[in-house]
Protein backbone atom coordinates (compact mmCIF):
# COMPACT_ATOMS: atom_id res chain seq x y z
CA UNK A 1 0.00 0.00 0.00
CA UNK A 2 2.96 2.35 0.42
CA UNK A 3 3.55 2.45 -3.36
CA UNK A 4 -0.15 3.20 -3.78
CA UNK A 5 0.18 6.17 -1.45
CA UNK A 6 3.17 7.43 -3.46
CA UNK A 7 1.21 7.00 -6.70
CA UNK A 8 -1.68 8.94 -5.17
CA UNK A 9 0.61 11.88 -4.48
CA UNK A 10 1.74 11.79 -8.11
CA UNK A 11 -1.89 11.49 -9.23
CA UNK A 12 -2.91 14.59 -7.29
CA UNK A 13 0.01 16.54 -8.72
CA UNK A 14 -1.00 15.54 -12.25
CA UNK A 15 -4.65 16.25 -11.49
CA UNK A 16 -3.72 19.77 -10.37
CA UNK A 17 -1.69 20.30 -13.56
CA UNK A 18 -4.57 19.03 -15.74
CA UNK A 19 -7.11 21.17 -13.90
CA UNK A 20 -4.88 24.24 -14.31
CA UNK A 21 -4.84 23.62 -18.06
CA UNK A 22 -8.63 23.22 -18.13
CA UNK A 23 -9.54 26.10 -15.80
CA UNK A 24 -6.61 28.48 -16.31
CA UNK A 25 -6.42 28.83 -12.50
CA UNK A 26 -4.12 27.46 -9.83
CA UNK A 27 -5.30 24.19 -8.33
CA UNK A 28 -2.75 24.00 -5.51
CA UNK A 29 -5.45 23.40 -2.90
CA UNK A 30 -6.59 20.23 -4.64
CA UNK A 31 -3.03 18.95 -4.78
CA UNK A 32 -2.41 19.76 -1.11
CA UNK A 33 -5.64 18.08 0.05
CA UNK A 34 -5.12 14.96 -2.07
CA UNK A 35 -1.43 14.61 -1.21
CA UNK A 36 -2.12 15.15 2.49
CA UNK A 37 -4.79 12.46 2.32
CA UNK A 38 -2.22 10.10 0.79
CA UNK A 39 0.22 10.92 3.60
CA UNK A 40 -2.44 9.96 6.15
CA UNK A 41 -2.86 6.69 4.26
CA UNK A 42 0.82 6.10 5.01
CA UNK A 43 0.12 6.79 8.71
CA UNK A 44 -2.61 4.16 8.64
CA UNK A 45 -0.38 1.66 6.82
CA UNK A 46 2.48 2.26 9.23
CA UNK A 47 0.45 1.15 12.22
CA UNK A 48 -1.35 -1.83 10.72
CA UNK A 49 -0.80 -4.94 12.80
CA UNK A 50 0.10 -3.01 15.94
CA UNK A 51 -1.90 -3.16 19.13
CA UNK A 52 -2.67 -0.61 21.76
CA UNK A 53 -4.94 2.38 22.17
CA UNK A 54 -2.50 4.93 20.75
CA UNK A 55 -1.87 2.85 17.63
CA UNK A 56 -5.61 2.28 17.17
CA UNK A 57 -6.11 6.06 17.45
CA UNK A 58 -3.38 6.68 14.85
CA UNK A 59 -4.95 4.12 12.47
CA UNK A 60 -8.35 5.76 12.93
CA UNK A 61 -6.92 9.22 12.23
CA UNK A 62 -5.05 7.83 9.24
CA UNK A 63 -8.12 6.29 7.64
CA UNK A 64 -10.49 9.12 8.51
CA UNK A 65 -8.21 11.81 7.14
CA UNK A 66 -7.22 9.75 4.11
CA UNK A 67 -10.82 9.22 3.08
CA UNK A 68 -11.97 12.68 4.10
CA UNK A 69 -9.21 14.64 2.38
CA UNK A 70 -9.24 12.44 -0.72
CA UNK A 71 -12.98 12.85 -1.15
CA UNK A 72 -12.72 16.59 -0.55
CA UNK A 73 -10.05 16.82 -3.26
CA UNK A 74 -12.28 14.77 -5.57
CA UNK A 75 -15.27 17.04 -4.93
CA UNK A 76 -13.23 20.19 -5.49
CA UNK A 77 -11.86 18.72 -8.73
CA UNK A 78 -15.36 18.09 -10.04
CA UNK A 79 -16.50 21.54 -8.96
CA UNK A 80 -13.49 23.17 -10.56
CA UNK A 81 -14.13 21.57 -13.93
CA UNK A 82 -17.89 22.15 -13.84
CA UNK A 83 -17.69 25.81 -12.79
CA UNK A 84 -14.49 27.04 -14.39
CA UNK A 85 -13.56 24.55 -17.06
CA UNK A 86 -13.56 25.34 -20.72
CA UNK A 87 -16.20 23.67 -22.81
CA UNK A 88 -15.51 19.95 -22.81
CA UNK A 89 -16.82 17.33 -25.18
CA UNK A 90 -19.84 15.20 -24.29
CA UNK A 91 -17.76 12.17 -23.32
CA UNK A 92 -15.76 14.17 -20.74
CA UNK A 93 -18.99 15.70 -19.40
CA UNK A 94 -20.39 12.16 -19.12
CA UNK A 95 -17.35 11.02 -17.10
CA UNK A 96 -17.70 14.11 -14.92
CA UNK A 97 -21.37 13.28 -14.32
CA UNK A 98 -20.39 9.73 -13.32
CA UNK A 99 -17.87 11.17 -10.86
CA UNK A 100 -20.58 13.38 -9.41
CA UNK A 101 -22.88 10.36 -9.06
CA UNK A 102 -20.08 8.57 -7.21
CA UNK A 103 -20.02 11.51 -4.77
CA UNK A 104 -23.77 11.10 -4.23
CA UNK A 105 -23.21 7.39 -3.63
CA UNK A 106 -20.48 8.17 -1.05
CA UNK A 107 -22.91 10.43 0.74
CA UNK A 108 -25.65 7.78 0.73
CA UNK A 109 -23.29 5.07 1.98
CA UNK A 110 -21.96 7.33 4.73
CA UNK A 111 -25.44 8.20 5.91
CA UNK A 112 -26.56 4.57 5.76
CA UNK A 113 -23.57 3.63 7.90
CA UNK A 114 -24.45 6.30 10.48
CA UNK A 115 -28.08 5.15 10.64
CA UNK A 116 -27.13 1.47 10.94
CA UNK A 117 -24.55 2.15 13.66
CA UNK A 118 -26.98 4.38 15.58
CA UNK A 119 -29.76 1.80 15.39
CA UNK A 120 -27.73 -0.67 17.43
CA UNK A 121 -28.70 -3.70 15.35
CA UNK A 122 -26.67 -6.83 15.91
CA UNK A 123 -25.32 -6.82 12.35
CA UNK A 124 -24.07 -3.20 12.47
CA UNK A 125 -20.37 -4.15 12.47
CA UNK A 126 -20.79 -6.50 9.51
CA UNK A 127 -22.75 -3.82 7.64
CA UNK A 128 -20.04 -1.28 8.41
CA UNK A 129 -17.40 -3.54 6.85
CA UNK A 130 -19.50 -4.05 3.71
CA UNK A 131 -20.17 -0.33 3.42
CA UNK A 132 -16.49 0.57 3.93
CA UNK A 133 -15.36 -1.85 1.22
CA UNK A 134 -17.96 -0.57 -1.22
CA UNK A 135 -17.06 2.99 -0.32
CA UNK A 136 -13.38 2.33 -1.10
CA UNK A 137 -14.27 0.58 -4.36
CA UNK A 138 -16.46 3.44 -5.57
CA UNK A 139 -13.87 5.96 -4.45
CA UNK A 140 -11.31 4.14 -6.62
CA UNK A 141 -13.56 4.35 -9.66
CA UNK A 142 -13.11 8.12 -9.54
CA UNK A 143 -9.43 7.70 -10.49
CA UNK A 144 -10.26 5.53 -13.51
CA UNK A 145 -12.79 8.08 -14.73
CA UNK A 146 -10.19 10.80 -14.31
CA UNK A 147 -7.73 8.82 -16.43
CA UNK A 148 -10.36 8.55 -19.16
CA UNK A 149 -10.92 12.32 -19.01
CA UNK A 150 -7.19 12.95 -19.23
CA UNK A 151 -6.97 10.72 -22.28
CA UNK A 152 -10.02 12.29 -23.91
CA UNK A 153 -8.62 15.82 -23.45
CA UNK A 154 -5.18 14.83 -24.78
CA UNK A 155 -3.44 15.30 -21.43
CA UNK A 156 -0.12 13.49 -21.34
CA UNK A 157 3.32 13.77 -19.86
CA UNK A 158 6.03 15.05 -22.10
CA UNK A 159 9.58 15.07 -20.91
CA UNK A 160 12.16 17.01 -22.82
CA UNK A 161 15.87 16.73 -22.51
CA UNK A 162 17.93 19.87 -22.70
CA UNK A 163 20.78 18.80 -24.99
CA UNK A 164 22.96 21.71 -23.86
CA UNK A 165 22.85 20.79 -20.18
CA UNK A 166 22.70 17.05 -20.59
Amino acid sequence: MMPTAALLIIFWYLQAVWLEKITQQSQRTIFILGATGAIFLVLYIDFLGTSGDIYRLLRRYGTTLYFGLTILAQMLSIRSVKLKGKILDSKVRFYLTLQFLLMVLYWCLGNANIVIKASGVSWADAAENVIEWHFALYMSLYFGLTAMMWQRTGFNLCFTVDKKNG
